[in-house]
């Protein structure tokens, strides 16, 4: 629905790739999320977010106050080797080994995204400033069966506010030109990057066009709250 929540699952992706026990086994919005599992059972993370919310006033699109659901789903379906610094340690791949990885997967993930220091993690941060009033995170732990082999799974979804949207016609600033800026030098993300900049500032207009803009009004709106088009 809105750039804002594409950028905070790329953010999110991009923090966790590299950073957990799942190395880079994180996707964003994986239609079949147990591929990686059917195979050999490596453990796998998948970022989306499926569900949320606008509250507008008027027409005030852009900026209005928008609450998201961001699901991390976790998966894994074999014993897990994890290096705890001078030694590695080895998770079994039973109902137990696998309930208390993946509690320590949703640690680390958590860890990542809130308190990992990194230009992406920051950025992740930045993209959101508050959390929802009421369900921050709530957590689903279950199985599926598939062909007769269960495979655990977890998934927490957190209920955050992003921020707005960036105001078409309209350089970006702070932390959309940020955004922009780690995405152009990605060589996955730049294209993406390219084609964001060109919706946001490929025309850019006066301050008159973007404030309408901003308030979704007509032309004979915007003349009749004192901001006259210039001439």
């Amino acid at each position: 629905m809105s750039l804002a929540v594409a950028a905070i699952k790329i953010a999110a992706v991009r923090s966790l790739k590299g950073r957990t026990s799942v190395g880079d086994a994180v996707f964003d919005s994986a239609v079949e999320p147990f591929d990686g599992l059917r195979n050999e059972g490596a453990p796998v993370v998948v970022i989306s977010c499926d569900t949320g919310k606008r509250d507008v006033e008027g027409r005030e699109l852009f900026g209005a106050r928008q609450v998201i659901e961001l699901s991390v789903d976790m998966f894994v379906a074999r014993a897990v080797t994890v290096d705890v610094g001078e030694i590695e340690i080895q998770i079994p791949a039973s109902d137990e080994g696998n309930e208390l990885y993946l509690r320590s997967l949703a640690y680390e993930v958590e860890k990542v995204l809130l308190a990992d220091p990194s230009p992406w993690p920051e950025l992740f941060r930045r993209l959101w400033f508050r959390a929802s009033a009421h369900d921050l995170c709530e957590w689903d732990r279950g199985a599926i069966a598939d062909k007769g082999r269960r495979q655990a799974l977890l998934r927490a979804i957190y209920r955050i506010e992003p921020v707005a949207d960036p105001l078409p016609g309209a350089e970006p600033e702070g932390v959309w030109a940020d955004v922009l800026a780690a995405m152009e030098v990605d060589f996955e993300l730049a294209d993406i990057a390219r084609y964001w900049r060109q919706l946001i500032a490929g025309s850019i207009v006066p301050d008159w066009r973007q404030a309408q803009v901003a308030l979704g009004l007509t032309a004979a709106g915007i003349g009749g709250i004192g901001l006259t088009p210039e001439q």
